[in-house]
Formats: C-alpha cells, sequence, structure tokens
C-alpha cells in the first residue's frame, strides 16, 4: 500500500456559495478558505505517516495516525487504513466497523 500527499489539485467546496475551489479565498464569494485546506493537508501528512508506519510495522503508531487522519477528514483511505491496523492487531470486532465504513461509499465532508 504506497501513500502519497497530493499538493496539487486539492479542490475544496466552498461551505458558503457551494463553489469549488483550488485556492483561497472563494472565487465567487471571497470566503477565506485556508483553513479549510489546512485541516485536509493535516489529514492527509496524518494519513501518510500511518502508511509509513505500517508498513515498517509500527501498528500502534499507525493507529495513532490514522485515527489523527479519520478525526480531520472522514475518509475512505483512512478508514481502510484503520482496517488493515485492526486486522493486524487481531483487533476483529474493530476491523469489522472500520471494513463496513471503507467498504460504504457515503457522500464526504462537503470539502470532498
Amino acid at each position: 500500500m504506497h501513500f502519497e500527499v497530493r499538493e496539487c489539485f486539492m479542490e475544496i467546496v466552498c461551505p458558503s456559495c457551494g463553489k469549488p475551489n483550488q485556492s483561497t479565498p472563494c472565487r465567487r464569494c471571497d470566503c477565506e478558505l485556508a483553513p479549510l485546506f489546512a485541516v485536509r493537508r493535516a489529514a492527509e501528512v496524518e494519513l501518510t505517516v500511518a502508511g509509513k508506519c505500517l508498513r515498517f510495522g509500527n501498528v500502534d503508531e499507525a493507529r495513532e495516525h490514522a485515527t489523527h487522519s479519520w478525526e480531520l477528514r472522514h475518509s475512505l483511505e483512512a478508514a481502510r487504513v484503520l482496517f488493515l491496523v485492526c486486522i493486524a492487531l487481531d483487533d476483529f470486532a474493530g476491523g469489522r466497523v472500520w471494513h463496513h465504513r471503507a467498504a460504504t461509499p457515503r457522500r464526504q465532508n462537503r470539502d470532498g
């Protein structure tokens, strides 16, 4: 499993007017989107670190970072990593929860 933080083409949907944006402020309503971009970036960084920890066998650290990523942004990728962490820890009850979250596509936060 390979995780990579994508710096370009990150898109946030403005919570004020609904316009997709790749930069701040919003092109339509001038809403400041920098905090949303920062949260999304932090979630991606946590997920990247979680993936690296998992690859190197640091499962507890992987869980911590993937959980932080999930808390910041409920992404399918974070749910998938947490599923793998649960399997590695023989936490099959937790694995079922994360499998359900990873396998059930649902509308993400408005920022995608």
